[in-house]
């Protein structure tokens, strides 16, 4: 799945369902009428336990997925495979806080045993996820996570992802696989460089001394560039969010275009560009990649046409960092009475491929088909279900269709990038601004911001700069700096 497309989906999803309401989808008579249906199948069916666990989810989830029909597929495995224990979800009001307070309700009444934490929109206060985590209605997983009957939901994701969801110490959420880290790189061009490259990641303008030092074949290009303004700010260790950049080692917030490091990347790709030795590729643009026409290329995909010119290339992984991140993650009630056939059936979900795909794809030979290892609907038309596994987080194992990344062994693949010395060590760990008083400043410092983040592609690019500034300056970007280090000081000082 490509880095962008994730991004840009989760928040095509975030807008759609807190601003717009549910796209065109089945009208709710049809939908209540198939739900009926639905259970009237499963009361019907002894393949199917009726120790039924429930899983919140926002309830436009419901009904533009084919979740809840697929549950009927994973009973009846689960049932077969011994487990006294079944699914079902429910839908609530998928909007920011009223989200909050109808899985608040869920909770307390203990009429659900599993909820999606949600997914959180840019702009809002406190992130719903946030606040449901620092409620204390999910289980604490600090223990069971340890224990021999948790070691298999643990061994679902490495120990820096579990870091992602920690809020004060404590872990009460199971994150979501569809994250990619790691993925950016340097990948040189064996013809053209050899296999001995003197370049670790850590500091672009030692990119620009090895362009200098070879002369490049007619026709090859000196950089092809995919990689996002997030990246760059990533790679010298800020987290990029809101409008505002955050350095990882001392916490403090600063406007992007009024960071030396960052300003100074930003030249050098200027000089690049205006050199004509960097050419920007559109996303899905490969056949440059594909033809090896390049001497560079930095970006992030790992998809098919990745693994065809892997051996090829010297790959130099980039600097990479983690920060908290709670959206689109998995609580369990901790009053729940299924407690333990809630925790078991998520360590299915997220370890084996047999659950992983009955739940998202639904039923081989049915819903679905496997060509070369790809999925597709009945009629032979690419099966993307994008929806399903960012609300569900379930990922790693469910098998992949055309133009994804990591298409072979996803879970190991993606594993390999983690823990490798190019992971950059955060001290911000569990810090979650809180925006109440400032939600509209940050929604519109962040609209500002996107508007520059390529201005290494103008002319004047000091000219552009300086309009960057200013516009940041107009949309009250110190006031917002202000407030954040004065969060992030007194979260320190706990």
């Amino acid at each position: 799945m490509k880095k962008k497309i994730l991004i840009n989906l989760l928040l095509c999803f975030v807008f759609i369902f807190t601003a717009c309401g549910s796209p065109a989808t089945k009208s709710d008579s049809s939908r209540k009428s198939n739900e009926v249906d639905t259970q009237k199948n499963e009361n019907k069916d002894e393949n199917i336990s009726e120790n039924k666990i429930v899983w919140i989810l926002p309830e436009e989830f419901i009904k533009i997925t084919k979740l809840q029909d697929n549950t009927v597929f994973l009973n009846q495995q689960l049932k077969k495979d011994g487990y006294n224990f079944s699914v079902s979800f429910k839908g609530v009001s998928g909007t920011g806080n009223n989200y909050y307070k109808d899985v608040m309700k869920e909770m307390k009444n203990n009429t659900a045993d599993i909820a999606s934490l949600g997914l959180d929109a840019k702009g809002e206060k406190v992130e719903p996820s946030v606040k449901l985590i620092k409620s204390g209605v999910f289980l604490n997983l600090n223990n069971y996570l340890k224990s021999a009957e948790g070691k298999k939901l643990h061994s679902a994701f490495h120990d820096k992802i579990w870091d992602t969801v920690k809020i004060n110490g404590e872990i009460c959420a199971i994150p979501g696989q569809t994250s990619q880290d790691g993925t950016s790189f340097a990948a040189f061009n064996k013809k053209i460089f050899g296999k001995n490259i003197a370049f670790d990641g850590s500091s672009i303008q030692e990119l620009d001394d090895i362009l200098n030092k070879v002369k490049l074949p007619k026709g090859t290009n000196g950089i092809l560039w995919q990689l996002a303004f997030r990246d760059i700010c990533e790679q010298l260790g800020y987290v990029y969010e809101n409008g505002v950049v955050t350095d990882i080692k001392t916490g403090v917030v600063s406007c992007p275009f009024e960071t030396s490091e960052i300003v100074e990347y930003l030249k050098l790709l200027h000089k690049w560009y205006q050199e004509k030795k960097l050419v920007a590729l559109d996303d899905g643009e490969n056949s440059e990649i594909s033809s090896m026409k390049f001497a560079v290329w930095m970006g992030y995909t790992r998809d098919e046409v990745f693994e065809r010119v892997r051996d090829n290339m010297k790959i130099v992984q980039l600097p990479y960092l983690f920060f908290t991140r709670t959206s689109g993650s998995t609580g369990v009630n901790k009053i729940s009475k299924k407690k333990s056939e809630a925790l078991q059936l998520l360590s299915l979900l997220y370890t084996d491929s047999k659950y992983a795909n009955l739940l998202i794809h639904g039923k081989k030979g049915k819903t679905y088909q496997l060509k070369n290892g790809y999925a597709y609907d009945m009629e032979g038309n690419v099966k993307s279900e994008y929806s399903e596994i960012f609300i569900t987080g379930i990922y790693d194992y469910v098998y992949p269709w055309e133009e994804e990344d990591f298409p072979r062994n996803r879970a190991k693949e993606k594993r390999s990038l983690l823990g490798t010395p190019a992971m950059q060590k955060s001290t911000l760990m569990g810090f979650v601004p809180d925006l109440t008083d400032f939600d509209d400043k940050m929604i519109k410092l962040y609209e500002v911001t996107s508007k520059y983040e390529e201005i290494w592609q103008k002319k004047d690019f000091d000219s552009a700069l300086a309009d960057a500034v200013k516009a940041c300056n107009a949309s009250e970007s110190k006031k917002v700096e202000r407030e954040l280090n004065s969060q992030i000081s007194k979260w320190r000082s706990k």
